[in-house]
């Protein structure tokens, strides 16, 4: 077996995303980013002849930092127009076609981010046209660091000449007092007659309670669109259907499950009807964190069309006509995470890929059902057989909480090699297990960010450089989770957060180690965000793992919630408390605070430039960690902010990780990039 080498992970692939259809033109759009290229976004358009071509440079980093995970950062209009906000800048240009030099329309500054474009041909009282742009802006002060209590969210309208440079010729506010607004979209491209929008306050997230709105825009009314009577209801990705001009949106609010089922508003009664409910999600798992993503489209008149990922793995697309529903499955797709329909009314595009398969842009004909891969995130000279050759398919696997309820989690067998000769594991096809006499392999449990996110098995190459390492895998939806439903996804309120994860990922390892499939003494654990402060938490007040990493992880809680930014920053209400009512809580369930427990070493890696997990949580997590005499190493990136970009860090960061655990586990380390680490010091990279 060929272990995958960590450039493979970081190198050989671009990620896909902000798929967006023109709403003037049959056009498909989306962004790639490339590690290789410092991980900055471009702009590329699909023609309905499946051709692509790039509309940014990719000197230009095409990204939104609105609510700091940003998305919507452009949005196609007219015929040949794109509108775009630029980091680190967060100036708005408007690209003309392909490979143009783009017209600055708002200059470069530290005070404003925009997010969320839409763009509508109006015409102006002495009846000529002009272009009228509605939009997010985030006001962080002139100075550009406003605390988050500080920054203001706002709907703006951004009137500019129809023809080049566009000329800015005003702005004004249109929606203000919400604490967060995301979902913008209007009834037409031309001469629109509604604004729709999705706001939200403090504490809530977006998946915890929203309200969906409807601007007119000719008499600037507003209309409370999401159902009524309904509490913590969390309705998003509001839509209007171009050729009836009905809003639809989804919401999880009747549904046994908790899913989000699909809604449309009947403007005359004032009245909202479900429409599509099928008991599974019809949203992607994750989905509330990033601007400006879409899960439905409208094909031939009255057919909606939706993606759909399944509880226990597996996706469809649903489509909706005259009350019937189908579900449509594809044979090479495990999941999907963004889904448009294009102007001619006929294609469906999205992004889907499989655990051996990285995702791809597809195009699916609803009248031929021809299905085509439109466009691949993989380099073409990769020679993709050989690289998924030795390749562990995930098992879904249920085990049991504390309190007897079911956890989810997929379960990665170890491969066989480079564990030294001592891991039992077996060829190419998985086995791991512990028959024959062998010793069991060795375990990493990997908890995902949030925490209200999920994992996905989409082409996990940084779960297969493990598994071909001898590597056993668990990567754990902890209760809290999204994807299964209203109550798995509130399963860490009622400040249930550094408790029910931590059991579960506990609970995960002991299950696997019980069954003979993982060695009980070589098990460790590792997370990114949220996931870090689990792992930490798993390491300082459990006594089942003996080595782990925290990925700009959390470890003093009361800190971050003086640092951190203003999207998140009473997350943590209902996962923990309100600070200084809840101080003992805090501090009962805060790592840094408890290193007298902890029995195992720890390697922190973080970026310098993090604005979500400040630097300072793993600086002085490492400090204390010196003072007490535990084993550790801190490396800091440069560059890097809320999770890794760069091709060469994220390199660095993997490999670093593993050879850090072979070193506690005895295992003679293979292919790991050359890097030196050496225990207790700080790597300044």
């Amino acid at each position: 077996m060929r272990p995958i080498a960590s450039c493979e992970v970081s190198s050989n692939f671009v990620k896909l995303c902000t798929l967006v259809s023109s709403p003037t033109s049959p056009s498909i759009y989306f962004t790639e980013a490339s590690p290789t290229n410092g991980g900055r976004s471009v702009i590329t358009a699909v023609s309905p002849s499946h051709t692509t071509e790039t509309i940014s440079s990719p000197h230009e980093n095409v990204r939104s930092v609105v609510h700091e995970y940003g998305g919507g950062s452009f949005s196609p209009f007219s015929s040949d127009y794109t509108i775009a906000t630029l980091f680190p800048s967060n100036s708005v240009v408007i690209y003309e076609g392909s490979g143009s030099i783009p017209h600055t329309l708002i200059p470069p500054g530290k005070q404003f981010r925009y997010a969320n474009f839409c763009v509508a041909t109006t015409t102006n009282n002495t009846a000529s046209s002009e272009f009228t742009c509605y939009c997010i802006e985030e006001d962080h002060s002139p100075s550009g660091s406003a605390p988050a209590s500080s920054v203001i969210n706002t709907i703006v309208s951004l009137t500019f000449s129809s023809s080049a440079p566009f000329t800015l010729l005003g702005k004004s506010t249109v929606a203000e007092g919400a604490d967060f607004y995301s979902g913008l979209t209007l009834s037409s491209p031309t001469s629109p007659k509604f604004l729709s929008f999705v706001q939200w306050f403090h504490p809530n997230m977006p998946w915890d309670s929203t309200e969906v709105y409807e601007l007119n825009l000719a008499t600037s009314s507003v209309t409370k669109v999401s159902p009524v009577n309904c509490s913590n209801t969390s309705p998003l990705y509001d839509r209007f259907d171009p050729a009836s001009s009905k809003l639809y949106f989804l919401s999880d609010v009747d549904d046994v499950h908790g899913c989000y089922d699909l809604y449309v508003y009947d403007r005359e009664g004032k009245t909202t009807e479900r429409i599509v409910a099928i008991q599974e999600e019809l949203i992607a798992p994750g989905d509330g964190w990033v601007i400006g993503l879409s899960s439905y489209g409208f094909a031939k008149k009255g057919m909606v069309v939706s993606l759909c990922n399944k509880m226990m793995g597996g996706c469809s697309l649903v489509v909706c006509e005259g009350g019937n529903v189908e579900k449509i499955e594809f044979d090479r797709i495990d999941s999907i995470s963004e889904l448009v329909t294009s102007s001619d009314s006929s294609s469906v595009y999205f992004f889907g890929g499989s655990y051996i398969s990285p995702p791809s842009l597809w195009s699916y004909n609803l009248d031929t059902k021809l299905l085509v891969e439109v466009h691949k995130s993989v380099k073409e000279e990769l020679d993709m057989e050989a690289l998924v050759c030795d390749f562990v398919k995930p098992d879904h696997i249920m085990f049991d909480s504390e309190e007897g309820e079911k956890v989810h989690g997929y379960f990665y067998k170890a491969g066989g090699g480079g564990c030294g000769g001592g891991c039992g594991g077996g060829g190419g096809g998985g086995g791991g297990g512990g028959g024959g006499g062998a010793t069991p392999p060795p375990l990493l449990v990997k908890a995902h960010g949030g925490p209200t996110s999920s994992t996905s098995i989409t082409f996990r190459l940084d779960i297969q450089y493990w598994t071909t390492r001898g590597f056993a895998v668990l990567d754990v939806d902890y209760r809290g989770s999204s994807g299964y439903g209203k109550a798995y996804r509130s399963g860490l309120k009622n400040k249930n957060w550094g408790l029910v994860d931590t059991d579960d990922v506990c609970n995960g390892a002991k299950y696997l180690a019980d069954k003979g499939l993982v060695d009980p003494a070589k098990m460790a654990i590792d997370g990114g965000s949220a996931g870090g402060y689990t792992t930490l938490c798993a390491l300082v007040f459990r006594d089942v793992f003996t080595v782990g990493a925290s990925k700009y992880g959390i470890s003093d809680l009361a800190s971050l919630c003086v640092d951190t930014h203003k999207f998140e920053s009473h997350y943590i209400d209902f996962l923990m408390g309100v600070l200084p009512d809840d101080k003992e809580l805090f501090e009962s369930r805060c790592p840094i605070l408890h290193l007298d427990k902890l029995k195992c070493p720890v390697i922190l890696l973080q970026g310098k430039d993090d604005k979500v997990v400040p630097p300072n949580q793993a600086v002085g997590m490492y400090d204390a960690l010196r003072e007490k005499g535990i084993d550790s190493v801190l490396v800091m990136y440069d560059g890097e902010q809320h999770g890794f970009r760069k091709a060469e860090n994220i390199t660095h960061a993997l490999d670093a990780e593993y050879l850090f655990f072979c070193m506690k586990f005895g295992i003679e380390p293979v292919e790991f990039g050359g890097v030196e680490i050496t225990m207790n010091t700080r790597i300044d990279m």
